[in-house]
């Protein structure tokens, strides 16, 4: 892992997948890419461990305050009236 030849564009792309790496949702190519460039680059490495551990802290949690039962309806609620707003 080194830091030597960072590419920024690169870093920015992979970034954008993160999330999606996280979750499993990539197809076998795009993550084959993403664990190569996490591998290679210290910062994106970093950046990965970080987003990984929160993710990780946010799902505990949730098991630990679950949201109500009706939280999901009225959050559409709420979503369809900003939507009438617009």
């Amino acid at each position: 892992m080194t830091h030597n030849g960072h590419d920024h564009h690169k870093c920015m792309a992979l970034f954008e997948k993160m999330s999606e790496y996280i979750d499993h949702e990539l197809d076998d190519d795009a993550r084959a890419q993403v664990e190569a460039h996490i591998r290679d680059c210290c910062h994106c490495h970093t950046c990965y461990e970080t987003l990984q551990r929160t993710v990780d802290l946010c799902r505990s949690s949730a098991e630990d305050y679950p949201l109500p039962d009706t939280f999901a309806e009225k959050l559409r609620e709420l979503i369809e009236s900003a939507d009438q707003g617009v």
